[in-house]
């Protein structure tokens, strides 16, 4: 038998062994990735001199956010709640201010938390998880 002969076969055998029966080579199942199904918001995607990705930044004050909403049945927050957020993690709502809702029916809310936020990593288009 040739080297070049051998060699296909010590592959088919070894490439036979790997599949059992079927003829496949054997799948493992793929470990379940586990979905958060907390509620939650996203700050508003805007940015200008005062807001980057819907986090204040103006005059060192980066504890602000604000998000939109139009219906009524959404999560209402308050004083006391935790929020997680994608890089600083679990914050307090200290404060929550909606603005009048504007002629499309849209209400800005102003939500004030005890951290410090980081725009790119907290802000639009990061989720803020409701709850703990």
């Amino acid at each position: 038998m040739s080297m070049l002969r051998q060699a296909v076969s010590i592959f088919l055998l070894a490439t036979l062994a790997a599949c059992g029966d079927g003829g496949k080579p054997e799948q493992k199942p793929a470990a379940a990735v586990k979905q958060d199904t907390r509620p939650y918001l996203l700050a508003n995607d805007f940015t200008n001199a005062t807001w980057k990705n819907g986090v204040h930044q103006k005059d060192g004050k980066t504890n602000v956010f604000y998000y939109l909403h139009r219906d009524p049945g959404a999560p209402a927050l308050k004083a006391g709640d935790i929020l997680d957020f994608a890089r600083t993690g679990k914050a307090t709502v200290q404060n929550v201010v909606p603005a009048p809702a504007n002629k499309d029916g849209v209400v800005s809310v102003f939500v004030t938390v005890d951290k410090g936020l980081d725009p790119a990593g907290d802000g639009f288009p990061n989720k803020i998880y409701i709850g703990q």
